[in-house]
């Protein structure tokens, strides 16, 4: 059993570090995948954080696969580097109702 759920989270960081936005994906769809998988990987921890907040703000910046003038308008913009502030400003600046951003839907269900 301890190997499994050690493949488990082996698999479920694995997703979460390698996960990018594809250009088709809305930065709200990608935001809520971030999230599934974040949750997965915390779930797998025993809901213990994976990475201090400011971290984890960086990362769903960096993995939103921005051009590098949006994302210095996105750090420009962030007041504190904390996960909400930076999902407030990814969805301010190009959410589905900004019309910034193509946008389309969609969740890949993970195994383990």
């Amino acid at each position: 059993f301890l190997k499994d759920s050690t493949q488990c989270l082996f698999q479920a960081i694995e997703n979460f570090e390698q996960y990018t936005r594809s250009s088709e994906e809305s930065i709200d769809a990608y935001i809520r995948e971030f999230e599934q998988r974040y949750k997965r990987l915390k779930d797998l921890r025993n809901n213990a954080e994976a990475y201090e907040d400011g971290i984890k703000a960086f990362k769903l910046l960096h993995q939103a696969n921005l051009k590098p003038d949006q994302k210095r308008l996105i750090r420009a913009t962030t007041e504190k580097l904390t996960y909400d502030d930076m999902v407030k400003a990814l969805k301010r600046t190009f959410g589905d109702g900004s019309g910034i951003l193509n946008s389309s839907t969609g969740s890949k269900s993970l195994p383990c």
